[in-house]
């Protein structure tokens, strides 16, 4: 009677646990279904076009999303992103206990509700190994100083490749960036268009171990092109094969001015903290990275005046799929 009971007990275990194997199947391929199927959610885009008409509400309706943002609140249901234009999004109980203010998320779900309260229902929160994955990211807002104070939208992705070949700024710089790289990934010309100042270019060259050989700048104004700055680069790497040190000559100024950058990398071979020292100052630059190795703040001071500290905040979003 014993061992028959022992074979119930041990039959119902193998079946519990192969249910909870299904079930988390289940789970995980509807997560992918629902990564598969939803759109890239430019929240502001859409609020702005929302509010100018009303009627619109039903293009975005009842679709799926994925959306990046900070979360200023949390209460039994819902968690709430963006002080301003918030979205509310609907996440299971044990998801919204491990969240913080100011966290910032990014999640899938159902867009609903847009002429009341703006809701992503039945929402999954998506972890980093997910993204990297499956998502394009990139920068989408640099604040701290007015002179770089900017936002970047309009981005299009190489479907081939993954590389960003075109974007645009607003802000200090108006402007549409045009990007191309050469058969390695590497950037080779950057032309910066814009309505003022007419088009800008910078041109890169590389050695055959893809770092910077030469930078060139030149512009175009009016049908006039005038050459700029050339700066020829060579370099010091470490055991690692990562850079310590570039040295930059400008090969059409007078003196050939020249600068040098040295470098220190955390266990994610980022750069934490670089030495600009050009004939007339020193400065150091400090640099923080987010989960997804982003450069996200940079602190910068002359290390002649240290009390005095510029900080850079970038912040970034999806963008595209892979």
């Amino acid at each position: 009677m014993k061992k028959k009971i022992v074979n119930i007990l041990l039959i119902g275990t193998i079946i519990i646990g192969l249910t909870g194997c299904m079930l988390s199947k289940n789970i995980t391929q509807n997560n992918e279904k629902m990564i598969e199927d939803a759109e890239i959610l430019d929240w502001e885009e859409v609020y702005s076009i929302i509010n100018e008409n009303g009627a619109k509400a039903e293009d975005y309706e009842n679709k799926l999303y994925v959306y990046t943002a900070e979360v200023y609140s949390i209460d039994d249901n819902f968690c709430y992103l963006n002080y301003n234009n918030t979205i509310q999004v609907e996440l299971n109980k044990e998801t919204l206990k491990s969240l913080n203010k100011g966290d910032v998320i990014t999640v899938v779900g159902k867009l609903t509700d847009l002429n009341s309260t703006p809701t992503l229902k039945e929402a999954i929160k998506l972890n980093n190994k997910t993204i990297k994955n499956n998502f394009i990211m990139a920068i989408v807002e640099t604040t701290g100083l007015s002179s770089r104070n900017m936002k970047y939208s309009n981005y299009k992705v190489d479907n081939k490749t993954g590389l960003i070949i075109s974007y645009t700024t607003s802000g200090s710089s108006n402007a549409t960036h045009k990007l191309k790289y050469d058969n390695n990934g590497n950037l080779i010309e950057d032309i910066k268009e814009t309505i003022l100042y007419g088009t800008e270019t910078i041109k890169y060259t590389y050695n055959q171990d893809n770092t910077v050989a030469t930078e060139s700048y030149s512009e175009t104004n009016k049908g006039e092109t005038k050459q700029g700055n050339v700066w020829e680069f060579t370099y010091e790497k470490d055991s690692k094969g990562r850079i310590i040190k570039k040295t930059g000559i400008n090969t059409v100024s007078d003196d050939h001015y020249t600068m040098i950058y040295t470098y220190e990398y955390d266990d994610n071979d980022n750069v934490i903290k670089e030495t600009q020292t050009s004939p007339r100052s020193t400065y150091i630059i400090d640099y923080e990275y987010d989960g997804f190795n982003n450069k996200i703040k940079e602190i910068s001071y002359n290390v002649d005046n240290p009390n005095s500290k510029t900080v850079i905040k970038n912040t970034y979003r999806i963008i595209a799929k892979k």
